[in-house]
């Protein structure tokens, strides 16, 4: 019997977790020991960080692989890591990529950066690893938060924020991101995902932006935190082809109205003997517009990031190093490869909280969140 126990639960072991069909188009968990070049659809990224110390050594753009343990990067794939007084681990397997920024050095040198605001960015820009407007498709990562995390009181809302993902088609076309910050009248920092918002231009500069608060960052401190993101670019309501209406840098095409989404699933709870939490529903756009009118010389990209802009000229109180974990990274697109919910979760589970494609939509966000509209 204490035979059979055993090979059952190691049998849970090797299958919990397990991707059942895998149709994604990309997959970072790092299980190679370092990165691969940009484009590769396993642990292919292109790294814009520092090393350290940093020397006289302005910017580092890493495409062609390396960024191991010994790379000496603040952007590397790492066995465990360090941070304060507690020794990390990955979220599966042997590897994970740990990334952190520093507030004595210099980011000044980095292609773009119009001043010192303190970046490093694991990007996803070969055109293999981009995706269209209005495609529908899936990511999944999970995040690590420290111990030692520092709330940013110094300055409140979005401009005390740090960028953890960002989904954009260029540096002035984002679609969404996930970010950390704390939020007016608060002391401590909350999730929020941010979306752009405009069916007359390709750029969020004129656009309305709108912050949702998935929760308080306290319960996810030492742990590893899943994500699950369902999205389709679309801002329009009506038939419309943006070209002929004379908008500016927009794609000739004719897209069908209320085909946008935007879902974001969160793992919140207790853990289990796996790591895995529960996946909660956190903002729930289905079939409405969402996104900024598609470009016609850019396709959309994810970048993950640990991207603090207003650190050097913002009032702080973060001392830093700002340091965050990423694994088990999974993206794919619906119709070219077939994703869906379970193929990008981290922990392979299927869905506990509502995650089927013909949900019926709802035009407010589920559960206690807050959304903040900027115009």
């Amino acid at each position: 019997m204490f035979k059979f126990s055993v090979l059952f639960l190691i049998g849970i072991i090797a299958t919990t977790g397990a991707h059942a069909q895998d149709n994604v188009h990309f997959t970072g968990a790092f299980e190679s020991g370092d990165t691969r070049t940009a484009g590769a659809t396993t642990d292919g990224f292109f790294l814009q960080t520092l090393p350290h110390p940093q020397g006289d050594v302005d910017y580092v753009g890493v495409g062609d692989g390396g960024a191991g343990p010994g790379s000496g990067l603040d952007t590397r794939v790492v066995p465990n890591d360090q941070v304060g007084s507690e020794i990390v681990l990955a979220r599966k397997g042997n590897y994970f990529l740990r990334s952190a920024i520093y507030f004595d050095k210099d980011y000044s040198g980095f292609p773009g950066a119009n001043g010192n605001k303190s970046r490093s960015t694991v990007g996803m820009p070969a055109e293999s690893l981009k995706f269209d407007y209005d495609e529908e498709g899936y990511i999944g990562f999970s995040i690590y938060t420290p111990r030692n995390y520092e709330h940013e009181t110094g300055i409140l809302g979005s401009r005390g924020s740090v960028v953890l993902l960002e989904t954009n088609a260029s540096t002035d076309s984002t679609f969404f991101t996930v970010s950390q910050y704390v939020g007016s009248g608060d002391d401590r920092a909350h999730w929020w995902v941010k979306y752009h918002l405009n069916d007359s231009s390709t750029s969020e500069l004129d656009s309305e932006s709108i912050d949702i608060d998935l929760g308080p960052v306290d319960p996810d401190i030492g742990k590893w935190t899943d994500f699950v993101v369902r999205y389709r670019a679309n801002p329009f309501s009506v038939r419309t082809n943006p070209a002929s209406l004379g908008i500016a840098r927009s794609m000739n095409r004719t897209y069908e109205g209320n085909r946008g989404i935007l879902q974001v699933w969160k793992a919140e709870g207790i853990e289990n003997f796996t790591g895995d939490r529960q996946m909660r529903l956190k903002v729930n756009k289905v079939n409405v517009p969402v996104g900024l009118v598609p470009q016609s010389e850019e396709r959309l990209r994810h970048s993950f990031r640990v991207y603090k802009f207003g650190w050097h000229s913002n009032p702080t109180d973060v001392v830093g190093p700002v340091w965050f974990g990423f694994d088990e990274i999974r993206q794919g697109l619906v119709r070219r490869d077939g994703t869906g919910y379970l193929d990008v979760n981290p922990s392979g589970r299927p869905c506990n909280d509502r995650c089927a494609a013909d949900m019926v939509p709802e035009p407010n966000p589920p559960g206690n969140v807050r959304v903040v509209r900027n115009p």
